[in-house]
């Protein structure tokens, strides 16, 4: 017999919640990083939004207080396309990044094969890390809206490095 009843997840438009991906969605990401970074098992401090990268500008930019390394963080909304791609490898090479994390509602699975090409193509050692999270917003029933972060690249080693480190 059920003890309790369960609720229905409903997903809902990002767009329902933050009108613009740079003004409502980044700022929100940036106050909110401790979520991501749980979920790919990263401390991320010391983050800006808009900062510069030569005559462009990334959506955010921070640091893994563990290895010390700068973390750039590229969002977009609706699919992954070309353009986002040469603005993380743009981001991640100006920085000299080594976790490079690109946020969209949906990939492609061409965008998804060029991040595992890279991740599987990079130096293990010191080369940088590329991970693709999908953004969904959920609800259950009546209650508020509420990120769910999907990693759908990550680099080979990512979880055996995690268990070591652990």
């Amino acid at each position: 017999m059920i003890k309790q009843k369960l609720g229905k997840i409903k997903q809902v438009d990002l767009k329902d919640v933050f009108e613009k991906e740079d003004k409502d969605f980044t700022p929100w990401l940036n106050e909110n990083l401790n979520i991501l970074g749980k979920k790919l098992n990263l401390d991320i401090i010391d983050s800006n939004i808009e900062e510069s990268v030569g005559n462009f500008s990334c959506d955010i930019i921070a640091r893994d207080s563990d290895s010390n390394k700068i973390i750039i963080i590229e969002n977009q909304f609706g699919t992954t396309d070309h353009n986002h791609l040469g603005k993380i490898l743009t981001y991640a090479a100006g920085k000299q990044a080594g976790v490079i994390i690109w946020i969209a509602e949906n990939f492609r699975e061409e965008h998804k094969k060029a991040l595992e090409w890279l991740n599987e193509n990079v130096d293990p050692e010191g080369g940088p890390s590329f991970f693709g999270i999908e953004i969904k917003l959920i609800k259950i029933e009546d209650s508020p809206p509420a990120p769910d972060f999907r990693i759908v690249v990550k680099p080979n080693d990512w979880e055996r490095m995690i268990k070591i480190s652990s």
